[in-house]
């Protein structure tokens, strides 16, 4: 399927005049351009933000193949293309509040957590993403632990996950539509680690292959903070981990240590007004008893004198 839906995405490419197009072979046009820039269409933005966060939800795939199936067969390029149509999920908090998670086993043990007044949720590995909850592990690697290290500032930092393999881990989060600002903590707080340590919000990176053990404020951690827009049908995405470069030169699967994550809305519009309610229907008349005279009808016509 994933196949057909990409020759199907080629069709539509080609009709709005995006990739190869006159003077090249039938097979070439509408497919992207080696080593060129191209926009990413409002279709495939609304499936698949990057190349490690896209929608599960296979109804609305679906949904979304038949209508660019219809599309095409309109031939009509002056036509919006269709997208991915997904009820946006907020399972935390509320439009317009920050977000704040901890990644952690079973410490810090209070409950509720919180910094600096801030109340934050406690995510371990068996978080997994939830469409009613609003968050979670969506891709979890195999040999996953997590680790507590009374050496930290505080309890944020002491806590934190990772794969023993150095495996890539995506953490997401459904939000409403808008503009954030995102923080992560990483880092192993009792040590520094040559292990290039790697973040990527969105498919941006944020952490980009930066060991801990060599910092410029002779600490062993890093905090980063970014700005993320987030579209109609797309969440917040933030890997971590997987294959990173070392200073040397070789590419390795390294440890990537996430201690924390904060998300605090810049500008976020109001979701849309629910619809309004329908209007009452009229009753029906009452029905007829069986056998009972049909009631009197109105003169068709005035009498005579």
């Amino acid at each position: 399927e994933a196949f057909e839906d990409y020759e199907y995405m080629v069709l539509a490419n080609t009709a709005l005049g995006g990739g190869y197009q006159q003077g090249t072979s039938l097979w070439l046009q509408g497919r992207p351009r080696p080593f060129t820039s191209e926009p990413l269409d409002a279709l495939v933005a609304s499936a698949a933000s990057t190349l490690r966060s896209w929608t599960r939800d296979a109804v609305a795939l679906q949904q979304l193949r038949d209508e660019l199936g219809a599309w095409l067969s309109a031939a009509d390029a002056a036509a919006a293309l269709p997208a991915l149509q997904v009820a946006t999920v907020v399972g935390v908090g509320a439009a317009g509040d920050a977000l704040y998670f901890n990644f952690q086993g079973s410490q810090p043990a209070a409950s509720p957590l919180v910094h600096d007044g801030n109340t934050y949720y406690k995510v371990g590995w068996t978080t997994t993403f939830d469409a009613s909850q609003g968050y979670g592990f969506t891709v979890v690697p195999d040999h996953v632990k997590d680790n507590y290290c009374s050496g930290g500032a505080n309890e944020l930092w002491r806590s934190y996950v990772y794969d023993d393999w150095g495996r890539s881990a995506v953490f997401e989060l459904a939000l409403l539509p808008g503009t954030y600002r995102v923080t992560v903590g990483v880092g192993q707080p009792c040590r520094g680690y040559s292990d290039p340590h790697r973040v990527h919000i969105n498919g941006v990176p944020l952490v980009d292959d930066e060991p801990t053990n060599a910092l410029a404020d002779g600490g062993t951690t890093i905090e980063r903070s970014t700005s993320v827009t987030i579209g109609a049908a797309a969440k917040l995405t933030v890997l971590f981990g997987g294959k990173a470069r070392y200073a040397d030169g070789s590419t390795k699967f390294a440890y990537t240590f996430l201690n924390f994550l904060v998300v605090e809305p810049i500008a976020v519009p109001p979701p849309p007004p629910p619809p309004p309610p329908r209007p009452p229907q009229q009753p029906p008349p009452p029905p007829t008893a069986v056998g009972a005279p049909p009631p009197p009808q109105p003169p068709s016509h005035a009498p005579t004198a």
